[in-house]
């Protein structure tokens, strides 16, 4: 049968990107975070410099790292939004006119299909264009914070 065929081999590659994207997450998660975490200071660092002299190569500074920071949260996102994709199509099949081993197979990938699959900062918080926002929140803060002292 085709359709079962087809099936299984969506289940397979699920399964093998759910795998993918847990390795990528482990072997870099501690790597996402250290570099997050450095580019926010040197964010910090390089403002508070700005705040107390003109430093014009400081300009060029903050755009680097922020499009460094934007490239690895946009990939998460986009990891994010692709399974969110994912899943809608799985919703849209129309189950209701398969014969029931294939209904289960499609209960099976609904059932797989509901955990987002997503990289994380450090393995605490998805990495994604929320990050971003707070991290550019959170280095304004502390900025803010250096300039009042």
């Amino acid at each position: 049968d085709v359709i079962r065929e087809k099936l299984v081999e969506i289940i397979d590659w699920q399964r093998h990107l759910v795998d993918f994207i847990a390795e990528i997450d482990r072997n870099f998660t501690v790597q996402t975070f250290v570099e997050i975490s450095s580019v926010a200071m040197q964010m910090v660092i390089v403002l508070f410099v700005l705040h107390i002299d003109v430093w014009l190569p400081g300009y060029l500074v903050i755009f680097v790292a922020s499009f460094q920071l934007f490239v690895l949260c946009i990939l998460g996102a986009m990891i994010e939004i692709k399974s969110d994709i994912f899943t809608e199509h799985i919703y849209s099949i129309a189950w209701h006119r398969m014969r029931t081993p294939e209904q289960k197979m499609v209960q099976f990938m609904l059932a797989k299909a509901q955990y987002t699959m997503q990289l994380t900062y450090g393995g605490m918080l998805p990495l994604n264009m929320n990050l971003f926002v707070t991290i550019y929140k959170k280095t304004y803060s502390v900025f803010m914070m250096l300039q009042n002292m």
